[in-house]
């Protein structure tokens, strides 16, 4: 290492990972190169450049927000706004420089194209609706509150009076609504597969 170039801090490495993580590697390869050439000392870093580095993280993190608090109004209302303006709300949302939502965008613009299927579903008789409750909550929750939800509903689902009439609808989305099913595919076979 020359003499130049010292050691950076814990903090100031996490830092540097926080911001360039974030980045689009294919909309933003010029910032990240740039960013890691000062974080290396190869580049000196001018207050001009740290400025506008500076503006540029609050406003990326600003429009970050904003698409996410719109991913998360859309989520709110999936049950009860119409396909059409579903359609209109997630079409409507660009997250290319956001890889990080994408994932949420996707899944949700999915679901809206088989919006359909869950209608079809919520109509039929016989379905067990603790379980489909429980499915249309799972679908629309971001990951992590998703997973909590099915460890739920799994340790009641053993002691439960709904059981049989469970795994029946389970059973039913997975040969009938196959869209529906690769959604959930784990959760939904180990529901059916259950004893």
């Amino acid at each position: 290492m020359s003499p130049d170039r010292q050691p950076k801090s814990p903090q100031a490495v996490v830092r540097y990972l926080r911001t360039v993580l974030m980045r689009n590697p294919l909309t933003e390869a010029k910032d990240i190169v740039y960013r890691r050439e000062v974080a290396l000392g190869i580049r000196k870093r001018n207050e001009a450049d740290a400025a506008e580095a500076q503006q540029s993280d609050q406003e990326r993190l600003a429009q970050r927000n904003q698409i996410k608090e719109r991913l998360d109004r859309i989520r709110d209302e999936f049950w009860t706004t119409s396909p059409d303006e579903l359609f209109a709300a997630i079409s409507a949302i660009d997250v290319a420089r956001f890889p990080e939502l994408k994932l949420a965008h996707d899944r949700i613009s999915h679901m809206v194209s088989i919006h359909g299927q869950f209608e079809a579903i919520h109509g039929l008789k016989g379905k067990c609706m603790n379980f489909w409750n429980t499915l249309r909550r799972v679908l629309i929750s971001p990951p992590s509150q998703a997973g909590q939800v099915k460890t739920r509903y799994l340790q009641r689902f053993r002691h439960s009076d709904d059981f049989v009439r469970a795994q029946k609808t389970a059973r039913m989305i997975r040969k009938r609504h196959p869209l529906i099913y690769n959604l959930e595919t784990d959760w939904i076979d180990e529901i059916c597969k259950h004893r």
